[in-house]
């Protein structure tokens, strides 16, 4: 078997064997075998101004970037496992934000008009495609439930003493791979595709970034032996994980000619045409949402005259002298060359633009300026 391609997001491995991507990125999973995931929110709490109810409160920025985060993951997972990928989900601590849903009322008129914003509850585990209702809980002490044993006996022997839950897992319909020794409450469970050989394997979390894994050379950061050591352990006990979910697997893949016209079920048909009819609905929605960041992009570009340089700069200043009622663009001939050309009826001037590279104030984007005849 060809050398299974493994991605990781919210967690990092001393070892050229995986990919790492940020939580932010767009990456698709239909490029790996195997994806590892921490569901981690925290890099957006450094985006909060406020609280609401005891909890951080997202701008609207800060909102629409972390719910976008999530609906992208959420997305990326179920799509994944249906198409017979291995998804590995350790499950950290549960982060409630409240974001903002878009949603606005008004009161009052005039002066005394006053703005109320409609807030939503967040949580990192939105970023899963199932219902959990996790409840925060911390221990070390658990065991394999009886589902678990046949596929993560040899995983959980090698790093069941590494592994910690931060959450209990308490909606009724979630099936235990993991409980804890007393009470056996729920924290880790599988999921399996029912049209292939996906899983979806939720465990108890690791401690994947331990004081003893890096050390300073120079001014950088750099993995020690003992991480070189835990990666190559770990990641053949992952691999070895997804063989056995794949070979435990009771779904056989269809082979192809079963696909054909005539083995078409009635309400096969009927399905699939509801299905297009809902990913058009799909594609028509995502294409006002783009459209509607395009444009709030461009409404916000503005402020970047208070602080960007060089290319975006120029760019901002040229939409701020069009949106004046300017003709303006940037002019490049032969030997000349300048960031802008604008002009109106009293006449045509040329300007350059300065930025400040050190801190956030304002630019002064006319340093010169001179009449064109």
């Amino acid at each position: 078997m060809a050398a299974r391609k493994i991605l990781t997001v919210g967690l990092e491995l001393a070892s050229s064997d995986t990919t790492h991507a940020t939580f932010r990125s767009k990456t698709s999973l239909l490029d790996w075998d195997i994806f590892l995931f921490r569901p981690e929110i925290s890099e957006f709490l450094h985006n909060y101004y406020e609280t609401y109810q005891g909890k951080p409160c997202f701008n609207d920025t800060a909102s629409f970037a972390a719910k976008e985060c999530c609906e992208h993951w959420r997305r990326e997972i179920k799509q994944a496992v249906e198409t017979g990928k291995t998804v590995i989900v350790f499950l950290p601590s549960l982060y409630e934000v409240y974001v903002d849903t878009g949603g606005r009322t008004y009161s009052g008129t005039g002066r005394n008009q006053k703005t109320t914003r409609h807030l939503a509850l967040l949580t990192n585990y939105e970023t899963l495609p199932a219902t959990l209702s996790p409840v925060s809980a911390t221990g070390t002490a658990m065991k394999l439930a009886p589902k678990g044993a046949d596929v993560l006996a040899t995983y959980w022997a090698e790093f069941g003493d590494r592994s910690s839950y931060k959450v209990v897992l308490s909606a009724p319909d979630v099936s235990a791979c993991v409980q804890t020794r007393a009470g056996d409450k729920t924290v880790g469970t599988i999921y399996r595709s029912k049209s292939s050989a996906g899983t979806l394997l939720l465990l108890p979390d690791m401690d994947f970034s331990p004081p003893d894994f890096t050390r300073l050379k120079g001014n950088s950061e750099v993995w020690t032996s003992n991480a070189t050591q835990f990666s190559g352990a770990f990641l053949s006990a992952v691999v070895a994980l997804d063989k056995s979910l794949r070979s435990s697997s009771e779904v056989t893949p269809e082979p192809e000619w079963a696909a054909a016209a005539q083995y078409t079920l009635a309400t096969e048909s009927v399905l699939r045409v509801q299905l297009l009819e809902a990913e058009r609905q799909v594609e028509e929605v995502q294409r006002k949402k783009e459209e509607i960041a395009e444009a709030l992009s461009s409404a916000a570009m503005p402020r970047a005259l208070l602080y960007e340089k060089g290319k975006p700069l120029e760019r901002a200043i040229i939409h701020a002298l069009i949106a004046l009622g300017f003709h303006a663009e940037p002019f490049k001939q032969s030997d000349s060359e300048f960031d802008v050309v604008f002009q109106s009826a009293e006449g045509r001037l040329i300007g350059e633009a300065e930025g400040k590279d050190t801190k956030a104030t304002l630019n002064k984007p006319w340093p010169k300026s001179a009449l064109l005849r």
